[in-house]
């Protein structure tokens, strides 16, 4: 079973965790949701009491259509499925609309991403959001169960959880961060000294009034830091290459670093603890998810919000990314020298493997492909190059997180596709 994230590159082989059971926390929220609701009903939403008639997978299915044909030329629809089928079999495995099993310091229960694309759920909420802005998009959206209310209400507190973990854990100050510079220094300084119980004290009311999360919650975002210590992560590393294995070598952190043991009961899953430690690039995995932990304050609109993409949104809003995706990828390669001039096998794979960078990482997609408008790659060996570089960097960096899940795509896409894609069988390889 790999880690389903949408943080980064996918997990590798070592990687690998076992299959775990929904928390609970997370199948309370979809069975409030659920009890709401009747074979011919959705939730009533906050912008109408009325019960909303439920929307049949066959009108979903009409609708992801619509977007495909609106956005894709016709010439273009084969690549575009193909591509999009196996960047959701690596993300879930193609079973649909599932949460992301690997377990960060915001807690069980409250998952990065969701759905069969993995989407950030702060991604989920942006996306009806978006949608919901018209008239007829809100009642599309409201057709799910999900008002735009419900939306704003998570979307603010989420927001405002991701303000404070980067003051608090990133050392952020000033601006529209809720802490001034000092005052995320000094966090940081008593994170180090090992003082979160003055953290809490200092500065736990304001996060509790800004988050509605409870004060005490404020400890773990900020002994998040110490997950992340480079120092830290190399002495787990150290224990690894001295034979020892997962549980023996944070048993021998935990003694050594008496605050990890809150950490470690926290996210109570030793292989996402060892995951992180062993991956200290990820660490936007718990920012991610500490979006999602403000969000299930609200327990109701997140409740609805579970259900609508469980009932059908996520097939919308997972469309719409791959399309985006599809979108930035093309927009760069139409404008690289030899692009069109390929075989459609080929262009297809370099279609799909830029997609996939700016699926796990857009930042990155920017500073190494550019953009349409400003290309940073202007020949097909330029695109090859950069491809070549991120399937030989350390996996411990932004690029080799990210070679290793366009490897993973890679050999997906041969594996769904059929005819020329699969004998081209062109991959990414040092």
């Amino acid at each position: 079973m790999r880690i389903e994230t949408n943080w980064g590159g996918r997990p590798g082989q070592d990687d690998a965790v076992p299959a775990r059971a929904g928390s609970n926390a997370f199948r309370e929220a979809r069975e409030r949701a659920a009890a709401a609701t009747t074979p011919a009903t959705r939730p009533t939403t906050a912008s109408d009491p009325r019960r909303v008639p439920a929307v049949s997978p066959e009108a979903v299915s009409h609708h992801v259509a619509e977007l495909l044909s609106h956005a894709v030329a016709p010439s273009e629809l084969a690549m575009f499925r193909a591509i999009e089928r196996a960047n959701e079999s690596v993300e879930s495995g193609g079973r649909g609309a599932i949460a992301s099993r690997l377990v960060t310091t915001a807690g069980p229960g409250s998952p990065a991403s969701f759905g069969r694309s993995q989407l950030l759920v702060s991604l989920q909420v942006d996306a009806l959001e978006r949608m919901s802005r018209t008239d007829s998009g809100r009642t599309r959206v409201e057709a799910f169960g999900v008002a735009r209310a419900d939306l704003l209400s998570i979307d603010a507190r989420g927001d405002a959880a991701s303000r404070w973990y980067d003051s608090v854990v990133r050392a952020r100050g000033d601006g529209d961060q809720p802490m001034s510079r000092a005052e995320a220094q000094h966090v940081r300084g008593l994170v180090r000294a090992g003082d979160v119980e003055t953290v809490v004290l200092r500065y736990g009311a304001r996060f509790e009034a800004d988050t509605g999360i409870a004060r005490s919650e404020l400890a773990d975002m900020a002994l998040t830091a110490r997950l992340l210590d480079p120092s830290i992560q190399r002495e787990f590393m150290a224990m690894h290459r001295s034979g020892l294995d997962d549980g023996a070598a944070l048993r021998a952190m935990v003694a050594r670093h008496p605050e990890l043991d809150r950490i470690r009961a926290r996210i109570a899953d030793d292989p996402s603890l060892a995951f992180f430690l062993r991956r200290p690039r990820r660490n936007g995995e718990h920012r991610a998810a500490w979006y999602t932990r403000a969000a299930r304050v609200d327990a109701p609109a997140f409740g609805r919000l579970i259900h609508a993409l469980e009932s059908g949104a996520d097939r919308v809003t997972s469309r719409e990314r791959q399309i985006r995706n599809y979108h930035a990828a093309r927009a760069v390669l139409s404008r690289v020298s030899g692009f069109d001039s390929l075989p459609e096998a080929r262009r297809t794979l370099l279609l799909g493997q830029l997609a996939r960078v700016r699926h796990g990482h857009p930042k990155l997609f920017v500073e190494r492909f550019g953009s349409g408008a400003a290309p940073r790659v202007h020949h097909v060996g330029d695109v090859e190059r950069v491809l070549r570089s991120m399937a030989t960097a350390s996996v411990e960096t932004p690029d080799g997180d990210q070679g290793r899940s366009v490897r993973a795509f890679t050999d997906r896409l041969n594996a769904v596709s059929s005819g020329p894609l699969a004998s081209a069988a062109v991959r990414v390889t040092p």
